[in-house]
């Protein structure tokens, strides 16, 4: 397992994680190190790694020969830290290991690439490339409000809602900095575009209308479902949760300080539990389509979060694909059992792999489409959703 820094204080990043990995490997016959950047070496042309095992309940530091599969969770807070892991990573390629998932590109690619599927297609908020100067057009389609996100965001850092206030005049900004602090101003309808263009600074973002997506106490919440392959390579959902931000900020992600329920009592509380159940199953089968479609565009994948927002009315959206969802969702709704899962079904699909002799660039494994479901999938019945903004292209 790489992460992207090592241990403090006798923890490990991700440390619960960690752990239940290298139990679940225990119990399966199979050694866990975990290792970071720094550890990844050769030595006389092998490849060697520097990392920590668990033994009695403590790391315990060890070198081993490079792993034959390794499991990226990276998740770097400095340009030092990145070029630290994209070396890690080549080396590891060099001598041989596979990584048991490749990364997503950035949400403009996946959003093109699931939208050329038309059962997918209706479920996807119309979404823009973000221009300063198309910003007063769109809120005028879209009174509502925009939502503006980092094209190669997560964790919710950097999004932020655009709301005129009644009246007109002026836009209400609310959201999170890139190191994920709350901020709301209230900026002059003619200032709005050097006001975004101060709150993107020139990377690149997209924009969508701003969906009505909040609780009666106007919290933020999204549906996240934790999808996973596992040991005979199928696709699965290993657990579901709804996520609840603070009220008055954009984004419902736990690392801004939102919380977590079971999802099936929280939407049977909205919806009502057939409307609840029904849902729930609608979206689980999208998550299922949603992860086949992405592995087809981008290559092997092990894991994602499938985020889903819905309106009260029921209306269902797919908002994006996480290829490194965190698991906080477990232990903040209680799913002991759902976590275990999680781990032993990382660890299968690992031995998976390796018994298969697994191809070291990612590329597509064995449990991609097969050719009915991509019939399926390109000539589904359901039109696509039209929409005023233009859609952006991969």
């Amino acid at each position: 397992m790489l992460i992207s820094r090592e241990p403090a204080g006798g923890r490990m990043p991700e440390d619960r994680l960690c752990r239940m990995l290298a139990a679940a490997g225990s119990d399966m016959g199979l050694d866990v190190i975990v290792f970071a950047p720094e550890g990844v070496r050769e030595e006389r042309g092998r490849g060697l790694v520097r990392g920590w095992t668990l033994a009695e309940g403590g790391w315990m530091p060890l070198l081993a020969p490079v792993p034959p599969v390794w499991f990226d969770r990276r998740f770097p807070r400095s340009p030092a830290e990145q070029a630290a892991g994209a070396r890690a990573v080549r080396l590891l390629r060099r001598h041989g290991a596979a990584p048991l998932g490749c990364a997503l590109p950035g949400k403009a690619q996946v959003y093109a690439a699931l939208r050329r599927c038309r059962a997918l297609a209706p479920l996807l908020p119309p979404t823009a490339a973000f221009r300063p100067r198309r910003l007063a057009g769109l809120l005028k389609a879209h009174p509502a409000g925009l939502f503006l996100k980092p094209a190669a965001g997560m964790q919710g850092r950097g999004t932020a809602a655009l709301r005129p206030e009644p009246g007109g005049g002026i836009v209400r900004i609310a959201g999170r900095t890139m190191r994920n602090e709350a901020f709301e101003l209230r900026v002059p309808e003619e200032r709005l575009a050097q006001a975004a263009e101060a709150l993107t600074r020139g990377r690149p973002y997209l924009v969508q209308p701003l969906l009505d997506l909040r609780t009666a106490a106007d919290e933020p919440f999204d549906l996240r479902l934790f999808v996973q392959k596992d040991g005979s390579g199928r696709w699965g959902v290993t657990g579901a949760a709804v996520r609840i931000g603070r009220r008055g900020t954009a984004a419902s992600n736990l690392h801004g300080g939102g919380t977590a329920r079971p999802a099936l009592p929280f939407l049977a509380a909205m919806l009502g539990d057939h409307a609840a159940a029904r849902l729930l199953g609608e979206a689980k089968r999208a998550a299922l389509l949603a992860a086949r479609e992405a592995e087809r565009a981008f290559g092997r994948l092990a894991e994602i979060g499938a985020d889903f927002g819905i309106e009260p009315d029921g209306r269902l959206w797919l908002l994006e694909l996480n290829a490194k969802p965190g698991r906080a969702i477990f232990a903040e709704i209680g799913d002991d059992a759902g976590e275990r899962l999680a781990a032993e079904r990382t660890i299968s699909y690992g031995l998976r792999l390796m018994a298969a002799g697994a191809p070291a660039r990612g590329t597509p494994g064995p449990a991609l489409l097969t050719d009915r479901r991509r019939k399926r999938c390109m000539n589904g019945t359901t039109a696509h959703s039209t929409a005023t903004m233009q859609e952006v292209q991969s």
